[in-house]
């Protein structure tokens, strides 16, 4: 798994030592982009993440454990592995009495002498080595020194002398301000002659109580003989009667003090149940706190808390832990269905999808949640355009606005669908869509993302075959009947409503689209549809421009007036200027509309196809003026006109209304001007 960021780094610590349950500030670089990619916390190699509280990427609380010595602060992250430590962390122990509170378990050994719990502890208390290592008992007076005052004067010493700490200053002003110095000087004898009855060991302690041990031997020989004769003459044997006596005061021990026993058990109970809750509060508290942040909607509060649990309390043994974390991965379940709903539901921005899609990765959602999204968007996104096929296809029209209207309509839901479907794939190919939270970098599925190419594909091939049947139905001729029948059957025009005027604003609207698309840096394959429907649609443009043009052209000779326009040399009528007007309207709307081209939109003139058609369509054009020449100079108006029928088969309705009219003189007008406006032509 490769890292992007800097191991954590802690460089400061608030306190530096303390004793165990000390509540520990630790400050520094790069300690987690948040809690839950905090995933470890050891101070002096004691693990102490349990109680840590992230703060920022620089601060993090937690209470130390049972440290003993230094040792560094190590935090280690998801995202950037373990860290190292510029400072230390000192742990010291404090002497805690039986009544006081401390944050983790004390060994009483210290505490307690060892001699009441074995087994060979001497019968009398009398026997008990004195407290005072002096021999000197506590004077009783009050202390003119406090307990925090000897404690600001020796910060690290103990008044214990069991302790490693020991300060024998500090015991003096403990224990004995108030003792004369006479004392305290019988105490230091006492204390030397003690210590070297010690250093003789066991051999010379035997020689200086030799008396006193024969005295005992002959003591225990008698008592052993008294024994042997009571266990012989009596009815029971001895040690049955100490058993029974045992009994009998253990019978009436318990008849004493079994209630308060009971009570005393209750109440420990009570309190350890009490400390268990508040220690573990957090897990406790947290099915009702999930609850509440699940209906407010923070899921990100809620996947970091289960986390948390997750690592804390997924291998318990025990039981009323397991209860409740079982809660909690009950909810957690039906979380995971609510957030595998929500994104399903379409349609939806690519930020809330990605934000979902982070959620289940985290709370560990089976299968692939950002795939099953993806999937789902396209056919969703294919249902979207065959449905607006269908809308427009019920209303049983076929005129050209309809038509437009459609493409409009279905260029629309891909201008604001497909780019979105496009960034989630690339984001889900690339592993982008698993980066930001301190999760894991995800390697991209090469199978995966070649299915996506595949995928965006089909609907812009479906997106470009929805257009051909509309407009370019006979370019889907070799398509299979019910695969043809899919994409829509329309209408074919009537032949006075071919469409021309709408195709330039339809060839823009897909110029549009393209390079919208071209901007998402899409692959060749994927909109390969689409470029080759707006090759196609640009071809059909020019070749209906150029018809539409020559059949204005053929009407020309109805339009002219014989009007003279003189000037110094030469007179003209209006029939080149409107030959000239037609001629350039038509090659100014094929250079803005067919003949202009950005990067990413083929030049259609290119094709050798395009070319040879283009100069077939030039012909007919100068061919058609041609003809109005002719039909103005050789013919008659009703010859003209015949003429004019046989060829186009039908007359412009406005043409059709003009009433008849004698122009006899127009014509030798025209007769006597021909020679001179003939150059022009």
């Amino acid at each position: 798994m490769r890292r992007t960021r800097e191991p954590p780094k802690v460089t400061g610590l608030s306190p530096k030592e303390g004793p165990p349950g000390t509540k520990v500030t630790i400050r520094g670089e790069n300690l987690g982009v948040n809690a839950r990619d905090l995933i470890g916390l050891t101070i002096c190699e004691v693990n102490c993440l349990m109680s840590a509280e992230w703060i920022s990427p620089s601060k993090i609380i937690c209470r130390t454990g049972l440290i003993q010595g230094k040792g560094d602060v190590i935090v280690q992250t998801r995202s950037a592995g373990t860290g190292t430590s510029t400072v230390i962390f000192t742990g010291y122990s404090v002497q805690v009495g039986p009544v006081q509170d401390s944050a983790v378990w004390i060994d009483e050994s210290r505490v307690t002498d060892s001699r009441l719990s074995s087994v060979h502890r001497p019968s009398s208390p009398g026997i008990l080595e004195e407290d005072n290592p002096l021999g000197l008992a506590e004077d009783g007076t009050r202390s003119l020194i406090g307990q925090d005052e000897l404690d600001d004067l020796f910060p690290k010493g103990s008044d214990n002398i069991e302790e490693e700490n020991f300060l024998p200053a500090r015991f003096l002003l403990q224990n004995h301000q108030g003792t004369s110095f006479e004392d305290l000087k019988a105490g230091l004898l006492y204390l030397k002659r003690t210590s070297e009855q010690r250093s003789e060991g066991p051999l010379g302690f035997m020689k200086a109580n030799v008396s006193a041990f024969m005295d005992c031997q002959e003591s225990l020989t008698a008592m052993h003989k008294k024994l042997e004769v009571d266990d012989v003459l009596g009815d029971k044997s001895i040690c049955s009667n100490l058993q029974d006596i045992l009994e009998r005061c253990n019978d009436n021990a318990d008849k004493l003090f079994q209630d308060v026993l009971n009570r005393k058990d209750k109440a420990d109970s009570t309190r350890n149940a009490l400390n268990v809750l508040n220690r573990f509060k957090f897990l406790f508290n947290l099915p009702i706190t999930m609850e509440r942040n699940i209906q407010r909607g923070d899921y990100e509060i809620v996947v970091n808390d289960y986390e948390r649990a997750k690592s804390l309390f997924s291998n318990t043994e025990v039981q009323v832990f397991k209860k409740v974390y079982q809660e909690v991965e009950s909810r957690v379940g039906e979380l995971r269905k609510q957030l595998k709903e929500q994104l399903m539901a379409l349609p939806a921005t690519l930020d809330e999808q990605k934000k979902i899609i982070r959620y289940l990765v985290d709370l560990e959602c089976s299968g692939d949640p950002a795939w099953d999204c993806i999937l789902n968007q396209k056919k969703w996104l294919t249902e979207l355009l065959y449905q607006c096929k269908d809308e427009f296809l019920v209303d049983d029209k076929c005129d050209s606005q309809h038509k437009v209207a459609f493409l409009e309509d279905l260029v629309e839901i891909v201008e604001d669908t497909v780019p979105e479907f496009w960034k989630l794939g690339q984001a889900y190919c690339s592993g982008e869509l698993y980066i930001g939270s301190g999760l894991k970098f995800v390697q991209s599925d090469t199978n995966k993302g070649n299915l996506f190419k595949k995928m965006m594909s089909e609907v812009l091939r479906c997106f470009a075959y929805l257009v051909r049947a509309a407009f370019l139905p006979q370019t889907l001729i070799k398509l299979r009947p019910e695969e043809r029948q899919k994409f829509g059957m329309w209408k074919t025009e009537n032949t006075q409503d071919s469409g021309c005027a709408w195709l330039p604003h339809c060839v823009r609207i897909m110029r549009s689209l393209l390079s919208s698309f071209n901007s998402l840096d899409m692959p060749t394959e994927p909109l390969h549809h689409v470029q080759n429907l707006t090759l196609a649609l640009r071809s059909h443009c020019m070749t209906s421009v150029f018809q539409q043009a020559t059949e204005d052209i053929k009407t020309l000779h109805r339009r002219e007036t014989w009007s003279l326009q003189i000037d110094e040399n030469n007179g003209i009528t209006t029939l080149p200027l409107l030959y000239e007007n037609i001629v350039m309207e038509t090659v100014q709307l094929l250079k803005e509309v067919v003949v202009e081209w950005k990067a990413g939109i083929a030049d259609i003139f290119k094709d050798p196809a395009v070319q040879r058609q283009t100069s077939k369509l030039s012909i007919d054009m100068l061919k058609a003026f041609a003809t109005c020449l002719e039909q103005l100079t050789f013919k008659t108006d009703v010859e003209a006109d015949s003429q004019q029928e046989n060829q186009q088969g039908y007359l412009d309705n406005s043409v059709e209304n003009l009433p008849t009219m004698e122009r006899s003189e127009e014509r030798r007008v025209g007769k006597e001007c021909r020679s001179r406006w003939s150059p022009y032509h």
